[in-house]
């Protein structure tokens, strides 16, 4: 049942993670989260700046299309960068520059590096208990980390479904997409009695092994998209080497 989303969807997600300083939060570098993303088809653009201080970003929203440019210019603290689209024969280049230099992608990041700053100790899992609402499944997703007491939310299937397709806009153009778990595909058919406790169990299994391997896949905890999901936290004041 797996595989539900287009995975040639037009939509593409870019992550940047950048250090900066601010002199009144003291001496020890921040790490900030610059989550760009871009609907290829419609043109639709967002860029989303995350940072323990002062943010402004100027013309976070825009419509972006092949035959266009556009760079989105923003501020931390005192520190300044420029987010740009460019088009190109197969779709579109994303940069960032920040500081005045180059930032690569959380993709082109090596895994170590990644580590020092992503939550440790990460378990997730669906629990057993589904509260039904309206006519609608509840599933109950339990999160721990760094050794802390678990914690549980409710998600209904479709939250899933949009994370799943979330962080397959991240991986666009990367090798590592075709290894992105998928969750149960939607039931299309309404003769499907989708409150069925055989069903309901079901999906949840399936539903506890997405995200199980989901928090496994590479670069997947550096992903907005995901730590909002999981109610998670980059290390935003240990800044890697």
């Amino acid at each position: 049942m797996a595989g539900m989303v287009d995975r040639a969807s037009p939509r593409v997600a870019r992550v940047w993670l950048v250090t900066y300083n601010d002199a009144e939060k003291g001496r020890r570098e921040l790490l900030a989260t610059v989550y760009l993303q871009h609907n290829m088809l419609t043109g639709d653009l967002a860029l989303d700046v995350r940072a323990e201080s002062e943010v402004v970003v100027d013309g976070g929203a825009a419509r972006v299309l092949l035959s266009k440019s556009h760079t989105v210019p923003f501020s931390i603290a005192a520190s300044v960068g420029r987010a740009s689209v460019s088009p190109k024969a197969t779709g579109f280049d994303y940069t960032l520059t920040f500081g005045g230099k180059d930032v690569p992608e959380v993709q082109q990041r090596p895994v170590e590096w990644l580590a020092a700053v992503e939550p440790r100790g990460v378990t997730v899992a669906v629990g057993d208990d589904v509260e039904h609402r309206a006519g609608k499944s509840y599933y109950a997703l339990v999160v721990a980390s760094d050794g802390g007491e678990p914690r549980t939310t409710r998600k209904r299937y479709s939250e899933f479904a949009d994370l799943y397709a979330a962080v397959l806009a991240a991986y666009h153009g990367s090798h590592l997409r075709t290894s992105v778990p998928a969750p149960p595909a939607k039931v299309l058919n309404p003769f499907v009695n989708q409150l069925d406790p055989r069903f309901v169990d079901n999906r949840r299994v399936e539903l506890n092994d997405f995200v199980k391997k989901l928090v496994q896949l590479p670069r997947a905890l550096s992903n907005p998209a995901v730590l909002d999901f999981f109610d998670l936290q980059l290390q935003t004041h240990v800044a890697p080497a």
